[in-house]
């Protein structure tokens, strides 16, 4: 595996947000977004390549160095876009579970095959991203996600026009209106602080879910 790092903290977005979690961070990514905030993790040599052992062997003494040997043990396998490496995620996956809860988060270009039985945080990017519509919406691997037990969709907007954009595309992908978050963008307390209440009222009055970034407004990891 080609691993960025390896940390413990709590998930910051999604529903599973606040909850403590062991993070893996995979290299690698095959899109390019102008917010990227992991840039890290996109370009030059990953920080360590590691066997199927060895990844558990760090996710188990990373949990157990913040939170012990307590239950509801949860790991996040993120990017870099995850399911570029999917067959390791598929081995990680099934030999943590079901003693661990197992999220994956994705742009949802690359179907999750060997994964349905995990939660899939899927990110579709939109027209804000930077990137043109072939690139970054694969419809086919959206509308199999939305199929998919555990899945959710969360949208980075920042903008009224974003969220018209969300409208059109969970219309064509028949994504249920509980299974979609909205996240204001933004990389600071400040920004975050300034987008939040009107993005939730744009979430509100859709039904759909509300995200916030809890791991840059909460200052952790």
């Amino acid at each position: 595996m080609r691993v960025n790092e390896v940390f413990t903290s709590r998930q910051g977005e999604g529903p599973s947000a606040g909850k403590e979690a062991t993070f893996v961070r995979l290299h690698k990514c095959n899109l390019r977004c102008v917010f990227c905030d992991t840039e890290r993790a996109l370009v030059g040599e990953p920080n360590m390549v590691v066997t199927i052992k060895q990844a558990l062997t760090m996710i188990a003494t990373s949990w157990m160095s913040v939170y012990g040997a307590s239950v509801n043990k949860r790991l996040i396998v993120t990017g870099g876009e995850p399911l570029l490496q999917r067959l390791a995620v598929v081995e990680v996956a099934k030999a943590l579970r079901p003693e661990w809860d197992v999220e994956v988060e994705t742009n949802g270009t690359i179907f999750p095959e060997g994964l349905e039985d995990c939660q899939i945080n899927c990110s579709p990017k939109l027209s804000n991203a930077g990137m043109r519509p072939g690139a970054r919406i694969v419809p086919a691997v959206l509308v199999g996600i939305a199929e998919l037990p555990q899945s959710i969709f969360k949208f980075v907007v920042n903008d009224l026009d974003r969220v018209k954009e969300v409208e059109g595309l969970v219309k064509k992908v028949g994504i249920g209106a509980d299974r979609i978050m909205l996240m204001p963008e933004g990389a600071d307390v400040e920004t975050l602080e300034q987008r939040s209440p009107q993005v939730k009222k744009w979430a509100n009055e859709r039904g759909w879910g509300f995200s916030s970034r809890l791991h840059i407004l909460g200052n952790y990891r």
